[in-house]
């Protein structure tokens, strides 16, 4: 167009300015018509009298460029994008390498950042490769026509009034970009484990949302709750292997206080938060650190946790008739304020322990599994007056760990005692 020449910051050659920049489109949130990731429309943003482009000088070839490759690839179908939460993610391999390991990348990848497969059969393929991954196999055995030096980029979008806002940008090889996965499943790990399919980012910041329980026992997630930069947060922190972001461990433990719902993929999540943690200061001294069920444990939080479970099992084992349990009464004062509220639990189960004694059948076996585990953490706890006066964020991530742990290890206990029990009886 003849515009007037500069350095451009994109080339590195003198070259006419593009003025105004092409609007991109398909981003979820946005203007349908477009919008910039380059304007200037105050006074304020111009500096030394340069309007518009001039302020960040950009070739007009290089503003063609970026923005038809974007706006082909933030087209439906394309291959190249998925909307997580309020952030649209581009992503494409370099294809220095060849035009078939680029493609071969982008499917894998694809794999890994998306939704799985309705469809049976292919859903079945997807399971199998993402257990691969998992597990830490080598990246050949996911697809054998990948190559870990192929470069690949990642960028994240969101809407900001007229503008898009960049979320994230990582540069980085295929090679980097899977260990960074396999880190990542490694940190949800836990037992029972949580669901049949590999949890994707929008699940996992799902479980922040206000859960309502209802009379049946049924509940439903209030989506609108989640928090609106966390889907972003959390993308950003499986592409680059840092922290996980500390608003979804907040976010989650203030939804359990208050609605008791403690889900198996909340606890991967807090669980994910406290590994990853102590793997980037290198003080994990295990893989399976929080996996599963730890009686050896001497971490007060976590301990505390399984006493609670070990309470909330025994009331519920007597069967008595209850308008409000201590799990709705005393969950989230107990993970947060323990010397306050531990004292209370301990005379309330002096009374369940006696009832339990009264009863019979199943509630007799129950009582005793209750007893014994009590006694046993009990031996792993200190007085009651050197209890924590007040548990801080981690803390009580591994209280409610803890918890889990325990409540899981009961009823799966007496689910395999009673399929154990009936298989005895059959002729």
């Amino acid at each position: 167009q003849g515009g007037a020449e500069a350095f451009c910051l994109v080339t590195g050659e003198i070259a006419p300015v593009e003025r105004l920049h092409p609007k991109i489109k398909g981003v979820r949130g946005a203007q349908s018509s477009g919008a910039s990731i380059i304007s200037f429309n105050h006074d304020a943003f111009e500096s030394f009298g340069r309007k518009q482009g001039d302020n960040a000088p950009v070739s007009e070839r290089a503003a063609f460029s970026y923005t038809t490759a974007l706006n082909a690839m933030l087209t439906p179908n394309s291959g190249h994008n998925i909307r997580i939460g309020d952030t649209t993610v581009v992503y494409w391999a370099e294809a220095s390498l060849g035009k078939a390991a680029a493609l071969a990348a982008e499917r894998t990848v694809s794999i890994f950042l998306d939704s799985p497969p309705t469809d049976d059969s292919e859903g079945a393929k997807v399971r199998y490769k993402l257990a691969a991954v998992s597990e830490g196999r080598p990246i050949k055995d996911v697809e054998p026509d990948v190559r870990e030096d192929t470069r690949f980029y990642v960028l994240g979008f969101a809407p900001n009034a007229s503008r898009l806002s960049v979320r994230f940008w990582v540069d980085t090889n295929l090679g980097a970009l899977y260990q960074r996965f396999t880190d990542h499943w490694r940190d949800l790990r836990i037992e029972p484990t949580p669901r049949k399919r590999t949890p994707t980012v929008q699940d996992i910041a799902n479980e922040s949302a206000r859960v309502i329980t209802k009379a049946d026992g049924s509940y439903r997630k209030q989506f609108d709750t989640v928090p609106p930069l966390l889907c972003g947060h959390l993308m950003r922190s499986l592409l680059t292997g840092q922290h996980y972001p500390r608003t979804l461990v907040s976010t989650i433990i203030m939804r359990i206080r208050a609605d008791s719902h403690v889900s198996d993929l909340r606890i991967a999540a807090l669980k994910a938060f406290i590994v990853r943690k102590l793997r980037l200061n290198k003080q994990l001294t295990k893989e399976d650190y929080l996996v599963s069920l730890d009686p050896s444990s001497t971490n007060i939080a976590y301990n505390l946790g399984r006493l609670f479970a070990a309470f909330a099992y025994a009331e519920t084992s007597s069967r008595a008739e209850r308008n409000a349990t201590i799990r709705d009464k005393y969950m989230g004062a107990a993970s947060s304020t323990p010397r306050r509220v531990f004292p209370i639990l301990l005379r309330g189960y002096e009374h369940q322990r006696s009832s339990l004694a009264k009863s019979s059948g199943k509630s007799v076996g129950a009582g005793v599994n209750a007893e014994k585990a009590i006694h046993e953490i009990m031996e792993l706890l200190p007085g009651q007056n050197d209890l924590p006066a007040s548990l801080p964020l981690e803390d009580q991530s591994r209280f409610f760990i803890g918890f889990y742990h325990q409540e899981s290890h009961f009823y799966t206990k007496s689910t395999k005692s009673n399929e154990s029990h009936q298989t005895k009886e059959q002729p």
